[in-house]
């Protein structure tokens, strides 16, 4: 069986869904999650409430569940817990687990976004200009290199929180002192999400769905309009030699002057992967084949352009008595 273990599982029901559909009976989907209220763990074929990320416990858990659930592959759904899964993925695999996961100096980088800015610099990747200095910023600001409006965000943040456009220095200079932001030029170009999948075995890039991001609400993409382009599509491979990814990434792109400018890169399931989904673009299948040690052929950009995707919200009741209570400990 191919069963396969998301962690940190929260809101993400539709994914849920979409993968157990795709196993069709040959894996299950076993959930986890700190809170017996995330939605998500009542679409999964079973879960467990787990404690905080970091638990000193927590690695031990998700072990023991590993072992009880004959699990074949784990990944999280949480930006902050790729890097502890990434730092521990050996654990995991001595046990015959698939880690979804990139290497843990990757997963460093992605999580910290001024690091990742220098990082992409230094090896020449287009991408957006970016201070982590307010000296540096003013700097640049009396020499014409920069101008309001600018936006900023948190330098270790994740799902968009705090993210935010500033239109004046005093604004800017009350909100650095205050907090650990990052700011960047504003992008006013057309703003591109991208689900790339990278083989856990070959590590190439083997398929990618882009799309024009038409309304975000906390970071996930609402409504989208799918589209191709094989310069995109040829930086995604390029970009992809400068890193150790594995499994889904969310990769986040401006088009701005006839050129693509990185912006961010989640290497998880995105929440708008759902989007890729509706368009026949399945990583399941391929998770399926890196877990049974099968090396996927690249085939990418398998998908019509300008299906425009809707997603919308739903609701689940249930009895109090009825939620998940299974607290696991280790053995």
């Amino acid at each position: 069986m191919n069963n396969i273990l998301l962690c940190s599982a929260g809101r993400r029901v539709k994914l849920i869904q979409q993968i157990k559909k795709s196993l069709n009976n040959t894996g299950k989907v076993i959930a986890v999650d700190i809170n017996n209220t995330a939605p998500a763990l009542y679409f999964a074929d079973k879960s467990y409430i787990v404690p905080r990320i970091t638990d000193d416990n927590y690695i031990n858990i998700l072990l023991d569940i590993c072992s009880k659930e004959n699990i074949r592959a784990i990944t999280t759904l949480f930006d902050p817990e790729i890097e502890i899964l990434a730092k521990h993925k050996h654990l995991f695999e001595e046990i015959g687990v698939l880690t979804i996961l990139p290497s843990y100096e990757t997963s460093r980088l992605c999580i910290d976004k001024f690091s990742m800015y220098e990082y992409l610099l230094s090896n020449n990747i287009q991408t957006i200009k970016t201070y982590n200095s307010l000296a540096l910023f003013k700097e640049d600001l009396e020499k014409g290199k920069i101008n309001f409006p600018v936006f900023i965000k948190p330098r270790f943040g994740s799902g968009s929180i705090g993210a935010r456009k500033v239109e004046t220095l005093e604004d800017l200079i009350f909100i650095f002192n205050r907090e650990n932001i990052i700011i960047q030029e504003l992008m006013t170009g057309k703003d591109i999400g991208v689900d790339v999948y990278i083989d856990c075995i070959s590590k190439e890039v083997v398929s990618i769905y882009s799309k024009h991001r038409i309304e975000i609400r906390d970071g996930v993409t609402i409504k989208s309009i799918s589209f191709k382009d094989e310069k995109l599509f040829n930086f995604i491979k390029e970009i992809n030699k400068f890193f150790d990814f594995k499994g889904p990434l969310d990769m986040e792109f401006f088009y701005q002057d006839g050129k693509y400018y990185l912006s961010e890169i989640n290497p998880r399931f995105s929440g708008s992967y759902i989007h890729a989904y509706a368009s026949d673009v399945d990583f399941v299948p391929l998770i399926i084949n890196n877990i049974n040690g099968i090396k996927n052929v690249p085939n990418i950009g398998l998908y019509q352009v300008n299906n425009v995707v809707m997603y919308y919200d739903d609701l689940l009741i249930k009895k109090q008595e009825d939620l998940v209570t299974d607290v696991t400990k280790p053995s």
